[in-house]
């Protein structure tokens, strides 16, 4: 008899485990069929423990999407320290076209700003994809004139990665000569590409490499030549180059009279 009840009682603990073992399946396909939303869009973050970084999120138009997050562990569990992989999922409330802005803060400061352009089609469908007209600030080259710093928007060619790309640093321009009354020149010790350069149209706030030489008069009367192969033109001509970036926010008759003062310039260019 007690032999039948302790098989009665294995039986039985057996079924528990096998109907609680169905319904932790059953669980984790619901979770997983939500986050293989083929509607749906993610981005992922490794997120620190000890809440080291933070990321923040800003929709333009939170009335075409929304998100939720879910986080994966990346350590075994109980261990100290660590992170976790931190998944935004976006699910379209209505179709159009919004702006995502991704701030990620380490240690409470700003470290990067990302954006994206967010797409919800008719069926719901979402789409992110990141905004290529929109740069990180912190990421820009600054050129300072004074105590003013004005972001440049880097253009998309050989010689601009080649100028821009290279080693991070600080190069005064000092006080550059001026070209044909139209632009500031110096010479540099950055690469760039020749066969590039070519006859162009160019404006106010644009910023080229050159081969050109240009004369000057030294404080002793003397006339020298000097090489140019950077300058920052603040009126629009003809010329041969090849444009490596524009400056921002900045109109001609101010660009104007910052480069004809006699004030040292600095181009500051960040790692790229």
């Amino acid at each position: 008899m007690g032999h039948k009840r302790l098989r009665l009682v294995g039986v039985l603990l057996m079924l528990v485990s096998f109907f609680g073992f169905m319904a932790a399946c059953h669980a984790k396909k619901g979770e997983d069929d939500m986050e293989e939303d083929p509607k749906a869009a993610t981005l992922s973050y490794s997120i620190m423990r000890d809440g080291g970084n933070e990321i923040v999120m800003t929709i333009d138009d939170e009335s075409l999407v929304e998100y939720t997050t879910k986080e994966k562990s990346n350590s075994e569990k109980g261990a100290k320290g660590g992170s976790s992989t931190r998944t935004y999922i976006f699910t379209g409330k209505k179709s159009g076209t919004t702006s995502l802005t991704v701030e990620e803060y380490f240690h409470g400061d700003l470290d990067s700003t990302t954006y994206y352009i967010i797409t919800v089609d008719d069926d719901l469908k979402v789409t992110i994809t990141k905004d290529e007209d929109r740069e990180d600030p912190k990421k820009m080259p600054v050129l300072v004139i004074g105590d003013r710093e004005i972001l440049v928007k880097v253009e998309k060619n050989e010689s601009a990665e080649l100028f821009f790309g290279e080693k991070s640093c600080n190069q005064s321009l000092g006080y550059m000569k001026d070209v044909d009354g139209n632009e500031k020149g110096a010479w540099l010790d950055r690469s760039f590409s020749d066969e590039e350069i070519q006859t162009v149209e160019v404006v106010p706030g644009d910023l080229i490499c050159c081969n050109k030489t240009t004369t000057y008069i030294t404080e002793d009367g003397e006339e020298k030549e000097t090489r140019i192969t950077f300058a920052i033109v603040y009126a629009p001509h003809t010329t041969e180059c090849v444009v490596i970036g524009h400056l921002q926010d900045i109109d001609q008759d101010e660009l104007t009279d910052l480069l004809n003062q006699d004030m040292e310039k600095e181009l500051h260019i960040p790692n790229r």
